[in-house]
């Protein structure tokens, strides 16, 4: 890539918030904190969906983290809302995001490598993972 390309690169990544995408053959080198989006945005479990939908909708997010006592507690993702809509719920919005969260959640320390999320999201089916700082509060 000639210089003049790679400046405008790296012009627009730096106008996005985010450090330009790593080569792939980095990927045991980068830690998840140089990629991770950050800052993270959550809601508390008490959240309704109508909150999360919004998030999501705002920030053009696919998973929201949600917390309990900054702690993460589960997560909410786009196609769990989807679900509840396909169900024909009435007043989805106000439902608890409680009735429809994963409890269960697979999440990464930010001081891991890139290879490591890699190798976790191909293993567990996740498409996204959050990041935690311990105890478990989420980072990006």
């Amino acid at each position: 890539m000639p210089a003049a390309q790679r400046r405008a690169a790296v012009s627009s990544y730096k106008e996005a918030g985010r450090p330009p995408a790593p080569r792939a053959t980095d990927a045991r080198h980068i830690l998840v904190r140089q990629v991770m989006r950050h800052p993270v945005y959550t809601l508390p479990v008490s959240a309704t969906v109508g909150e999360a939908y919004e998030l999501m909708e705002i920030h053009s997010f696919d998973h929201v983290p949600l917390t309990e006592e900054e702690q993460l507690a589960g997560i909410v993702t786009r196609g769990d809302i989807t679900r509840l809509l396909v169900k024909g719920r009435p007043n989805w919005a106000a439902t608890p995001l409680l009735q429809i969260m994963t409890r269960d959640v697979v999440a990464i320390a930010a001081a891991r490598t890139l290879h490591e999320a890699a190798s976790l999201m191909i293993d567990t089916g996740h498409r996204a993972l959050p990041v935690v700082q311990a105890p478990m509060r989420p980072v990006g």
